[in-house]
């Protein structure tokens, strides 16, 4: 998972920007070298949706011996890097970014503690997003075949900014579920996961709208006795 994970980092892939395209290269690569996916080619795909920057949705299929199905989804698409500053150059490599820091002696005590201990890594995507796909990418690589419930694994793009991938999944999972005939029991969100008390954690079940309402009010001078008077 960490290997996963590093390789995807170090695939910069600003949101709203078609580097994006590299990272789904990039995953895709993880699937068509895979032995199962080799052989079975109608598992996996890029999925062409229509986006205007050429984007695609990057999905894998591992079936189980029963139509129940399991999806994990992500996006690849990450902020840009421009906000590390003079750590620019290294924003994209986990290990020579902690080196950098703490040889600068940046940050506060805990984050130097963090990074000596060797348990933690800095860099962009690192836990948002490419983390949690790598996670999801190797579940879906090690799935046993005769698992009961299946995997499918879909990475989109464009989460940071409009949630285009996202959107136009839901279409590729409708036809990935009559062409497979599967029937889905939940969606993870490969989101990185927040520390509660103890051992606990916070765990994405599912996702909200991303599609959100906004009002926008119009006004002018008005007595404070009136206010209404204002709109």
């Amino acid at each position: 998972i960490r290997q996963i994970m590093k390789e995807l980092v170090a695939v910069q892939s600003d949101t709203g920007t078609v580097s994006e395209q590299n990272a789904a290269k990039k995953i895709a690569s993880f699937f068509e070298a895979d032995s199962y996916f080799s052989k079975h080619l109608e598992c996996w795909g890029m999925e062409d949706t229509g986006d205007f920057m050429g984007r695609t949705i990057v999905w894998a299929l591992k079936k189980g011996k029963t139509p129940r199905t399991l999806i994990l989804t992500g996006h690849y698409d990450a902020v840009e890097i421009d906000c590390y500053g003079e750590l620019k150059p290294f924003a994209l490599q986990p290990e020579k970014l902690g080196e950098e820091i703490l040889r600068r002696n940046l940050g506060n005590e805990q984050l130097r503690e963090e990074l000596r201990s060797g348990e933690w890594l800095a860099g962009r995507g690192t836990a948002d997003m490419k983390g949690g796909l790598a996670v999801g990418i190797y579940k879906t690589l090690t799935l046993p075949e005769d698992s009961e419930t299946g995997l499918l694994f879909m990475a989109v793009c464009d989460e940071e900014n409009l949630s285009a991938g996202m959107r136009s999944a839901v279409d590729v999972l409708l036809d990935i579920r009559k062409s497979f005939q599967l029937e889905y029991v939940a969606s993870l969100v490969l989101e990185p996961q927040l520390p509660l008390a103890g051992n606990d954690f916070m765990l994405y079940n599912g996702s909200i709208g991303k599609v959100l309402p906004m009002i926008v009010a119009k006004g002018r001078l008005a007595h404070c006795g009136e206010p209404l008077k204002g709109l």
